[in-house]
């Protein structure tokens, strides 16, 4: 299994395939133009490795292969992953719909503000279909999420983003009103590590992954400068509960979100619990 947290667990092949192209990747990037990782990975984002023969072909071969990725929630009850897995929202009329319905019964949202919401939602789904109704975005390792505190956008609510989307179209500063704000307040905002197959990523995700993996061996075997994973990509479908890996508590998240006005003194009643 690829697991991005451990290179060791990267395909040898892709090792090769960059050290035999050495010269070529050397005459075309001068090691005197790269004192920063980043600006090498710009310079082949250019070239777009993904077409590359070598990639569509492991792609072609390799299917079936595993890859262990990590997905930002905020969770309320812990033991619906482990009997559900993580579903998709699938759009309207699905059991998640109902869920949510339920959701914003539960925190005291009158029927208007219930239809309100939903109308910006429904926009949302119909707008980006299957990306947003039939999908599980994930970034690739567990590091990410501590580098990039933005991260933690995709975990600020119950609900999800499409929640947080819809709620910030009626008004920019609704959620730090009651009872919207209870949805980013209840529950824990956590990371999941899963497995999915190659086959089951979208084609841009499964293209993007793969060549990532070489830009990581160009630049840290080729160039000697270390690198960072910043890639997220889609799963199509929903994670199944037994391809679960862990589940941990995001550490630090109130520090983190405090760094920006909107939410400046906004989690005062968890400091308090």
């Amino acid at each position: 299994m690829i697991d991005f947290d451990d290179s060791s667990t990267f395909p040898n092949i892709i090792r090769q395939w960059v050290l035999n192209q050495k010269n070529y990747f050397l005459s075309r990037f001068d090691k005197k133009d790269f004192r920063e990782w980043w600006e090498l990975e710009h310079q082949l984002c250019d070239i777009r490795l993904w077409e590359q023969s070598f990639i569509q072909q492991y792609i072609e071969e390799n299917l079936e292969i595993e890859v262990a990725v990590w997905h930002t929630t905020r969770i309320e009850d812990r033991d619906s992953y482990t009997k559900n897995g993580i579903v998709v929202m699938e759009g309207r009329g699905s059991k998640v719909e109902a869920n949510l319905i339920c959701l914003f019964q539960r925190i005291g949202m009158k029927e208007n503000q219930i239809r309100e919401v939903f109308e910006h939602i429904y926009y949302l789904w119909n707008r980006d279909k299957s990306t947003r109704t039939n999908s599980v975005h994930f970034f690739v390792n567990k590091e990410f999420v501590y580098n990039n505190d933005q991260m933690n956008a995709f975990a600020l609510n119950l609900g999800g983003e499409c929640v947080r989307w819809a709620i910030e179209s009626i008004n920019r500063e609704l959620f730090k009103t009651e009872p919207y704000k209870r949805l980013w307040i209840i529950g824990t905002l956590s990371i999941i590590k899963f497995k999915c197959r190659l086959g089951e990523m979208d084609k841009h995700t499964r293209e993007m992954l793969v060549a990532e993996i070489v830009k990581y061996y160009i630049v840290t075997e080729l160039y000697e400068l270390p690198y960072k994973f910043e890639f997220t990509g889609r799963k199509e479908g929903k994670v199944k509960p037994e391809d679960i890996i862990v589940i941990e508590e995001i550490k630090g998240f109130i520090e983190m979100q405090e760094k920006y006005d909107d939410y400046q003194n906004f989690y005062d009643e968890l400091k308090h619990n």
